[in-house]
């Protein structure tokens, strides 16, 4: 176990996708080649087109612009095409090869050489000579169609309907994976060779000819390329990618612009990808945490940032469109913002950047305006907007601020006060100056004075508690029972907080009476609720984020043993889902750095494209379903798949849910990186590259 990683490169996985021209046909991409001028050649139902620099050009020229398959032999392109084989010399001359095959069927792969083999659709392999086709029955089963051909140190592959056959050339071919269809070969670099079939890919040893069947993520490929250190395949359920350790699986809309993945060609740290709806370009460029959070926050600065620097998520008037981004209210403006808070203030702690410092100012003036501009003296809001933006159908009451310049939410609940008492203790302790230290002992003496004053309830404008501002003993040993581990944990961390803000004893005195006349500290002792079906992860963030402050600031050693034995006991069951967030904190409060290297991991994997684009994954074969659904009725797994293979989701969502139906209109601000980076760097965890 690592007490620490060091940020070493990894390769970051980036999707762009386009459209060619034309409408459908010519986004139907069969065939993919790069000729040593560096343009890429996609091969469609209806024409050849050059890619160079983000723009398309349609080749007018090419004899049949039916386009099966490409191949580039000695600079020259070879163009297999429903009526005839062409080649596109150097100069940029086209000229068949091969009379038109009307009756033969179409040119469906091409084995380069002096004089040329190629397998027609109807008259199988064979050999062109002087513009004819000449039939060859021993390179293939008569009865069967031939679909694919290649040549590795002197010895022919070919594959089609009765599975791979070897032909070495001076001894008698071999028949293997006879009940399969083989559709493509590729040979990695220790020479085997990667088979891509309708079901599986296969591993084959040609000196041995061993089998390995490898246990891919979907079934039903067409193509395999190898290249340094990967080999990719792409079915008809999007493209898989194995890395040496274990499988990528990319689809969705996230990474393709359909999962019907027909072509490849790996390129430097690219893999272009042609499919049945349009081409994409996954990059592997290299970085490192450090970019990537840099990267982030450059992103939230730029499009996530609301009114006086609120950190909320953005709507997208167009589904994937970026250009059409607008940062929009939550249910959770200061939770979220405080979260924020946290990062820089980790940031500030560890660099000392100024911008870092106000990051961090800018966001608390933001949260503790959302008290000032209230009516209610110690009530947060949990949201502003101005008079003319649509208050949405939730049927809480909104209110003008004394000046009438703006509505307030008529609402607040624990998971706010949570989220304000986490960001504001942090900032005081690492970040803030004294100017804003007295601040904050101002505004948390009257979040909390407000609380103990109305009974350990959230009281609104309308003179009524809210729903969920409850920490009142005769609810949490009462009717609220359910309720009473975390709650009792969430008033206990507040009132430590407030005590050691503002110095002030009476939230000292109201911690020890819940205490010892209440039982709230063994009421937190089980915080985390595990009925199969019923886990709320919401909950657990919440409980996260009050175990931090609680056990920073409490002294005493037996309530400390009550603390921590529920921390550990949370923590033990969210281990398998590897939040760095709930990791580090853990790490942090027992003293023990635990799980590092699966929190780098995490952090490495959650992707760049935040948008909640549709996902689905309820068909993997690699994926073990739950017999129970998730608290949403969602279907998940037994086992958490890499993270930017999920459903976007915050911590508080569920890391086992497989599927979503969203549709790209809303893009999460990034701060559920930047804030688990930056701790795991303030505490020695992530160790900046040398």
């Amino acid at each position: 176990m690592h007490q620490s990683v060091s940020d070493r490169p990894f390769p970051r996985k980036k999707s762009r996708s386009w459209a060619l021209p034309g409408g459908r046909h010519p986004n139907d991409i069969r065939a993919l080649a790069q000729t040593p001028d560096g343009i890429v050649w996609i091969g469609t139902a209806d024409g050849l087109f050059a890619f160079n620099d983000g723009a398309f050009k349609s080749d007018a020229d090419i004899p049949c612009r039916d386009i099966k398959r490409l191949i580039v032999d000695n600079g020259a392109l070879l163009a297999c095409t429903g009526l005839t084989l062409s080649t596109k010399s150097a100069s940029g001359t086209w000229h068949s090869d091969i009379e038109e095959t009307w009756d033969a069927g179409a040119v469906i792969d091409v084995l380069p050489g002096s004089p040329p083999h190629v397998i027609l659709t109807e008259d199988g392999p064979g050999t062109v000579i002087e513009g004819a086709f000449s039939a060859e029955g021993h390179f293939y089963p008569a009865d069967a169609n031939a679909l694919c051909f290649t040549r590795h140190e002197g010895v022919t592959w070919v594959g089609g309907d009765r599975g791979l056959r070897i032909i070495p050339p001076n001894s008698a071919s071999i028949d293997l994976l006879t009940d399969h269809q083989v559709r493509d070969i590729a040979f990695t670099q220790d020479g085997d060779a990667i088979v891509a079939t309708s079901s599986i890919l296969y591993r084959v040893s040609p000196s041995s000819y061993e089998i390995l069947a490898l246990e891919t993520p979907v079934t039903d490929f067409h193509a395999v390329v190898v290249t340094e250190g990967w080999f990719w395949s792409g079915s008809s359920q999007g493209l898989c990618g194995w890395d040496g350790n274990r499988w990528h699986y990319l689809a969705g809309p996230r990474w393709l612009p359909s999962d019907d993945v027909r072509a490849l060609l790996p390129i430097e740290n690219a893999i272009y990808v042609g499919t049945g709806n349009g081409f994409a370009e996954i990059r592997l460029d290299p970085t490192t945490l450090e970019r990537k959070a840099a990267d982030f926050d450059a992103r939230i600065r730029d499009r996530h940032l609301r009114l006086k620097g609120y950190v909320t998520s953005s709507r997208l008037d167009v589904p994937g469109d970026l250009s059409t981004s607008r940062p929009v209210p939550s249910d959770n403006d200061g939770l979220w913002t405080a979260l924020y808070l946290a990062a820089h203030s980790y940031r500030f702690a560890v660099t000392e950047e100024p911008q870092a410092r106000h990051f961090a100012d800018q966001a608390f003036d933001a949260i503790a305006w959302l008290e000032g501009v209230t009516t209610v003296d110690g009530f947060p809001t949990k949201a502003i907007i101005s008079p003319d933006e649509d208050t949405g159908s939730d049927p809480v009451s909104w209110y003008p601020s004394t000046d009438g310049q703006w509505l307030w939410k008529g609402d607040c609940s624990s998971d706010e006060i949570d989220g304000h008492m986490y960001g504001y203790s942090i900032y005081y302790d690492l970040a803030a100056t004294d100017e804003k230290r007295a601040e904050i002992r101002d505004l948390v003496d009257r979040i909390m004075g407000h609380i103990l004053d109305n009974g350990y309830l959230l009281i609104g404008a309308d003179g009524k508690r809210t729903r969920w501002g409850v920490w009142a003993p005769e609810y949490l040993n009462g009717p609220w029972r359910a309720q009473r581990g975390l709650n009792s944990l969430e008033i206990l961390s507040a009132l430590r907080s407030a005590e050691h803000i503002t110095g002030n004893s009476r939230y000292a005195d109201a911690y020890k009476d819940l205490v010892e006349n209440h039982g709230y500290a063994e009421n937190a002792r089980r915080t985390k609720i595990t009925t199969p079906g019923h886990v709320n992860h919401s909950d657990d963030e919440l409980a996260f984020i009050s175990y931090y402050p609680l056990l920073k600031y409490e002294t005493d050693t037996g309530l400390r043993d009550i603390y921590l034995n529920s921390l550990t006991h949370a923590w033990e069951i969210e281990r398998s889902e590897r939040n760095p967030w709930w990791n580090f904190i853990y790490s942090a409060l027992v003293g023990t750095p635990t799980d590092i290297d699966e929190s780098a991991r995490t952090l490495r994997e959650i992707p760049s494209d935040l948008l909640n684009w549709p996902v689905r994954n309820s068909h993997r074969r690699d994926v073990v379903i739950d017999a129970h659904r998730g608290r949403k009725g969602e279907v998940q797994a037994t086992h958490v798949l890499p993270y930017d293979e999920l459903p976007m989701s915050k911590w508080n969502g569920n890391p086992y849910g497989l599927d979503a139906s969203t549709i790209g209109n809303s893009e999460d601000d990034g701060t559920y990186y930047v804030l688990p980076y930056w701790m795991g760097r303030y505490y020695g965890y992530i160790e900046p590259a040398d």
